[in-house]
């Protein structure tokens, strides 16, 4: 699949998150989307618009990108539940992250102990969400289950590329 067909892909499968998407599909799409969200930022700060083109943009693209996200764990095999598994390592290691930080300014002034251990939580967080990306991209650049699964056709077989 093309970088415009996985674009066109993602729209026209807005909320659909039965089936399955290949690694091109996916990962078209979060280009697409980091991307589009980079422009729009440039743009939003050429025009002083205060957030509202990237937050559009957001709302936008949030249900197609969470439905080929879906349809991508589904070609590997895997339920929609495991998007709580992916996102789980990436939030708590920022809730710690940002303790962390807090921590560090609620020291200034109380002492060295509380400044490191700030640092500490910060480094722990990090870390966890270091981790939790690292398992994410693992988890989405895994191959396809061959033939079809319980999901349905493989991506770019049978009925699945007469759709596509």
């Amino acid at each position: 699949m093309s970088f415009g067909q996985a674009i066109q892909s993602g729209f026209q499968q807005y909320v659909t998150f039965s089936g399955r998407a290949g690694r091109s599909e996916f990962w078209f799409w979060m280009l697409f989307v980091v991307a589009a969200s980079f422009v729009a930022n440039i743009v939003e700060s050429a025009i002083g618009s205060g957030g509202a083109l990237g937050a559009l943009f957001s709302l936008a693209t949030f249900l197609p990108g969470l439905a080929v996200s879906i349809r991508r764990l589904h070609d590997t095999g895997r339920s929609a539940w495991w998007l709580l598994i992916l996102y789980v390592p990436t939030l708590v290691g920022g809730a710690l992250f940002m303790v962390g930080v807090f921590a560090v300014f609620a020291s200034m002034g109380l002492g060295v102990a509380v400044g490191f251990a700030g640092l500490g939580i910060m480094g722990l967080g990090g870390l966890i969400t270091l981790g939790g990306f690292a398992f994410w991209v693992y988890t989405f650049a895994q191959a396809s289950q061959s033939g079809a699964n319980q999901y349905g056709e493989q991506p770019g077989t049978g009925a699945a590329a007469a759709v596509a």
